[in-house]
């Protein structure tokens, strides 16, 4: 049976590009996972943008999941990864992380909407200028990559 997870990296009609490596997800999400469990943390030790990611990789894993309710659970997770990446202003502490929720995030609509869908292109161009920024910060600071 195949999870949320491996069905977004195995999908190839939604993913055109991989911006999130399953090799560098799932290690970061059971870190998350195991810190919560273990009550060592409540929240403070990572970033909101890094939960929309989590959220949003659910949405586009449970779309393609094939289960009567993989679509509704698709969508109250995408909501759930826009509610994530609301809580942090996008502008003040814009991340690598929060580049790949927010083109995680146009891949889903690009997946439930099809080809005219005006809120992918906004959202692109917000995750774009983002992106610029970000990576200016990267040199400036005298980083060769993220």
């Amino acid at each position: 049976m195949s999870t949320p997870f491996s069905l977004l990296f195995k999908c190839s009609s939604c993913n055109s590009f991989s911006v999130i490596q399953q090799e560098e997800f799932v290690p970061r999400l059971l870190r998350i996972l195991r810190m919560i469990s273990e009550g060592i943390s409540t929240g403070s030790d990572f970033h909101a943008h890094e939960i929309a990611c989590i959220f949003m990789v659910l949405a586009i894993g449970s779309h393609f999941s094939g289960e009567p309710n993989g679509r509704t659970d698709g969508e109250k997770f995408h909501l759930l990864g826009c509610a994530a990446m609301s809580l942090v202003p996008l502008a003040k502490e814009a991340t690598s992380t929060t580049i790949q929720g927010l083109f995680a995030m146009v891949q889903y609509f690009n997946c439930i909407d099809g080809p005219g869908c005006e809120r992918r292109w906004l959202l692109s161009s917000v995750m774009f200028r983002l992106a610029y920024s970000v990576s200016v910060a990267v040199c400036y600071m005298g980083l060769t990559s993220f």
